[in-house]
């Protein structure tokens, strides 16, 4: 039977998606926060292997009922430690769910990469995959493949202002597949490392249902996606080019959000 655990810290709450707060930033944390115990709660749910953070404040649309897919799981025991569960954590066991709670697929994505919970108040909540102790490459945590219509590059604040987006077709393909094959070398020891820099960037994949993925953290210098997904030089430099675009001919360059 299929068990889950899921972590996301709430320092990340107030931001736009809580999902970064490690490696993908704290989800909006734009950096790991301290490894050890702390005050710290992460929302999360593991399962196989994988962090799961919650996504309480998404920029695409929030999910409804029509997203909730089967039954997968049930959460068994809940992790007060205050350690970010990036750098330790146990299967079956959720941040801030109670044992017990019900967890399940998300309709049309593979449970590897999302999963939903029912609140106290009936909303779907999403929780996403973030790190994984188990995956050997991005395709195993991430299911995007065609369902990519832009890639957009965020400064790594709160207000995740856009800095570039990527919208041809042919292109957000490519670096698709580039993102999808590309290695994961996840090393917990990172995690919360106060010696590391700052994320660079925020990415931000927006698909065909009016979702987004959580924004992932991105360093560029060092090729690495959140959580250690090492991507290729050709992905960097297209998001480099898609920041210059909009730097230097904003009236010229695609945005994801449209007002923007």
């Amino acid at each position: 039977m299929m068990r889950w655990i899921s972590a996301w810290p709430r320092l990340a709450r107030g931001s736009v998606a809580i999902l970064l707060g490690w490696l993908l930033v704290a989800p909006l944390v734009a950096s790991p926060v301290a490894r050890g115990a702390s005050d710290a709660s992460y929302d999360y749910i593991r399962f196989d292997g994988t962090v799961y953070a919650v996504v309480d404040r998404p920029i695409g649309r929030e999910l409804n009922e029509d997203d909730l897919g089967p039954e997968v799981a049930q959460v068994e025991a809940l992790d007060d430690s205050g350690i970010d569960p990036c750098y330790r954590s146990f299967d079956n066991n959720a941040g801030e769910l109670a044992p017990g709670t019900t967890v399940y697929e998300v309709n049309g994505y593979d449970p590897s990469f999302r999963l939903a919970v029912v609140s106290d108040d009936g909303r779907i909540v999403l929780y996403e995959a973030t790190c994984s102790f188990s995956a050997q490459q991005a395709s195993d945590i991430l299911d995007l493949q065609g369902r990519v219509l832009c890639i957009g590059a965020h400064a790594p604040e709160r207000s995740l202002p856009e800095l570039g987006a990527i919208r041809d077709e042919a292109e957000i393909e490519r670096l698709v597949d580039l993102v999808l094959d590309a290695p994961i070398a996840f090393d917990p020891e990172l995690v919360g490392d106060p010696s590391r820099a700052d994320p660079r960037y925020w990415i931000v994949f927006y698909l065909n249902d009016a979702t987004t993925t959580a924004p992932r953290a991105f360093w560029p210098e060092d090729g690495e996606l959140a959580y250690g997904i090492i991507v290729p030089e050709e992905f960097s430099q297209a998001i480099a080019e898609a920041i210059d675009l909009r730097a230097n001919a904003p009236d010229e360059a695609p945005s994801c959000r449209g007002g923007e």
